[in-house]
C-alpha cells in the first residue's frame, strides 16, 4: 500500500508521527495527522490550510493546550495509528479513486480528513473558523488548478 502515496503524503506520515512522539502520545490521532499536513511545506492540503489560517503554530498551540502532554522517558516505541487515522487512509484511497488518480497525495489525505464526522482535528478546525465543507470547496478548486497548470505545461511540452 505504500507505494501507492506520493512522496509528500509520506512525509506527513514522518510528520505525523514526529508530533505524537514530541507530544509523548502513544497513538497517532487525527489531531497529528492534522498538524502533519499542515506542516508540509509544498503539497496542495498544507498549502490550502495555511492560506485559510491554519498554521502549524497554530495548530501545535490548540493540541497542546486541549491534550495530555506528559513528559515520558526515552523510548523506542512507535506511536500506533488510532482506528480513526486508519479510516481516514481509507478515506483518502477512495477519494483518489474518485478523482480517477493512481497515487495519494495530501489531497486526497485532507478529503478523507473531512469525512470522518466529528474527530478531533475536524473541532480544532472548528476553533479556528474552519468547516469540512469550506476546506473540501478550497482543496477542490486548489486541485483543480493544479490539474489546468499541469494541462497547459503538457501543451507546451
Amino acid at each position: 500500500m505504500r507505494q501507492r502515496f506520493t512522496q509528500l503524503a509520506l512525509n506527513i506520515f514522518v510528520l505525523t508521527q514526529k508530533a505524537a512522539e514530541r507530544l509523548s502520545h502513544q497513538e497517532i490521532g487525527t489531531e497529528h495527522l492534522l498538524l502533519g499536513i499542515v506542516q508540509e511545506e509544498y503539497g496542495i492540503a498544507g498549502r490550502v490550510l495555511r492560506e485559510l489560517g491554519a498554521t502549524p503554530e497554530r495548530i501545535a498551540e490548540i493540541i497542546e493546550r486541549t491534550t495530555d502532554t506528559r513528559p515520558r522517558g526515552a523510548s523506542d516505541h512507535k506511536p500506533n495509528l488510532t482506528p480513526e487515522v486508519k479510516q481516514i487512509i481509507e478515506f483518502a484511497v477512495d477519494e483518489a479513486r474518485v478523482l480517477s488518480q493512481t497515487l495519494i497525495s495530501t489531497e486526497h489525505l485532507l478529503l478523507g480528513l473531512m469525512r470522518l464526522a466529528d474527530n478531533t482535528a475536524l473541532i480544532m478546525l472548528h476553533q479556528l473558523g474552519l468547516t469540512p465543507d469550506l476546506i473540501r470547496l478550497e482543496t477542490q478548486r486548489a486541485v483543480q488548478i493544479k490539474q489546468q497548470q499541469d494541462k497547459d505545461g503538457a501543451a507546451l511540452s
